[in-house]
């Protein structure tokens, strides 16, 4: 499940952004299970200059090099974090009926 974070924006620019992402995002075979995380931080510099920028978190390097290629066009800082390992969450599994 790649996730792409977005860091240092207003809120309402980054939800613009989220969209755009999803778009973005669209064509490639992980696309069902990428999220987008919003962090409401602020990110600047030494001279106090907004810096803006995405972390793509995966534990699959080919799909965050696709997600960079994807993105490259929105003409924002990136970093790519490699994850060891992705533990989905378990779904619950149906009980059988007791027989009795």
């Amino acid at each position: 499940m790649p996730n792409i974070e977005i860091h240092g924006l207003p809120l309402e620019k980054a939800e613009a952004l989220q969209k755009t992402i999803f778009i973005l995002l669209s064509c490639y075979d992980f696309y069902d299970h990428a999220v987008v995380t919003i962090y409401p931080t602020w990110v600047r510099d030494h001279h106090n200059r907004e810096q803006p920028f995405l972390r793509i978190v995966s534990s699959s390097t080919d799909d965050a090099e696709d997600i960079i290629k994807a993105l490259g066009s929105l003409k924002m800082d990136m970093e790519f974090v490699l994850m060891r390992r992705f533990v989905p969450k378990e779904k619950e599994k149906k009980k059988k009926p007791e027989k009795g």
